[in-house]
């Protein structure tokens, strides 16, 4: 358990770790404080804002640290204060995975990104997802959270389960996948 509260160079804070140190522990905090900071480029309709309202809409998945050196360029208050839409950094699942996971091992929480596949996209389908995985040490198990589920966005897809521990079926592994098609 001690690997997955490890950094690694993607999810390390660096000269952020004292930024990170000061947020609550609580995960479902955290991911409401995420969804102030991101916006996904696929969904930006929702949100009424298009490309155009952006300087950049890279797909690349950066760092934490990179992602939070943009993050701080764009707006210097903290990071528990929601940008306006059109200040978010654009990302994709894998930066909000990424975030979050970064999130949890500064705070000592072993975390896990998950690549696989979610259900709560499209009816019938599921499509590509990244989530991150945490360990619930009280209840002995790990625990799934989506910190790209805001508001909106749950409202827009109908979606009524907790984002910060969603229960089984929503989101299937790679691995879970393949050994359902096997």
């Amino acid at each position: 358990m001690k690997a997955f509260a490890a950094h690694s160079a993607l999810t390390s804070p660096g000269k952020y770790a004292h930024v990170i140190d000061a947020l609550p522990n609580d995960v479902a905090l955290l991911l409401d404080m995420i969804r102030g900071l991101l916006v996904h480029s696929d969904f930006l309709e929702i949100y009424g804002v298009g490309e155009a309202d952006f300087s950049s809409l890279s797909r690349e998945t950066l760092a934490f640290e990179k992602r939070l050196d943009q993050v701080f360029e764009s707006s210097n208050e903290p990071l528990t204060v929601a940008r306006p839409v059109n200040r978010r950094e654009v990302g994709t699942c894998r930066d909000y995975a990424v975030m979050v996971c970064s999130m949890l091992r500064q705070k000592s929480v072993p975390s896990r990104i998950r690549c696989g596949f979610a259900r709560y996209f499209s009816p019938g389908r599921f499509e590509d997802h990244w989530i991150c995985e945490y360990w619930r040490a009280d209840e002995k198990k790990w625990a799934r959270a989506d910190a790209q589920l805001d508001p909106q966005l749950r409202d827009h897809l109908g979606i009524e389960f907790d984002s910060s521990d969603m229960p089984d079926g929503e989101f299937v592994t790679a691995n879970e996948a393949w050994n359902l098609v096997r």
